[in-house]
């Protein structure tokens, strides 16, 4: 019963993981100039995270309850990869790299931080081709190394861009 809880707590902060990129990928619209692509990468990213929660709730609270029955949880659980790797990553990843890419039109932006980015969304695809091909192997380091990145990258747009929006956020230069 303990070990089914902390199962279940590790794939709700999975799931805040996803809300928060949407939210940081919202933040990065500020810095972004205006362009068509702006709102649909948003909206690709927001539609990402309906498979990726979903997932997450077969995970976390419908496996467990199938571990005896072995037919029902190997399908329950490649539906959820289905849907968390290539469904919700690959959302993640093509509205993640339009972002990162319309990053670039921000001039005031230093450029090796809009850089940083686009590794993560390029191992992300990585991620989401291992998992069409069913390669759980090759699966997992793509996971941990654009994980990884990721979380860097929001680190560095943390710590260098968000904390002065008046000298890097395009309405800051509307003016």
């Amino acid at each position: 019963e303990q070990h089914t809880t902390l199962w279940q707590w590790g794939w709700v902060s999975w799931m805040a993981g996803s809300l928060s990129l949407l939210l940081f990928c919202l933040l990065l619209l500020d810095y972004i100039p205006s362009h068509p692509l702006k709102h649909f990468a948003i909206a690709v990213i927001a539609i990402g995270v309906v498979p990726d929660i979903s997932a997450e709730i077969l995970y976390a609270f419908a496996l467990p309850k199938f571990t005896t029955v072995p037919v029902h949880y190997v399908l329950l659980e490649h539906i959820a990869q289905l849907l968390t790797g290539i469904f919700a990553n690959g959302a993640y990843c093509l509205g993640g790299l339009i972002l990162n890419v319309l990053l670039w039109r921000n001039k005031t932006l230093p450029r090796a931080v809009v850089l940083f980015g686009l590794p993560s969304w390029l191992i992300g695809f990585g991620l989401s081709a291992a998992v069409i091909v069913d390669d759980m192997a090759l699966a997992v380091p793509f996971t941990a190394i654009s994980m990884v990145w990721n979380v860097l990258w929001m680190l560095l747009m943390g710590v260098v861009i968000f904390p002065h929006p008046n000298k890097y956020a395009v309405t800051a230069h509307a003016h």
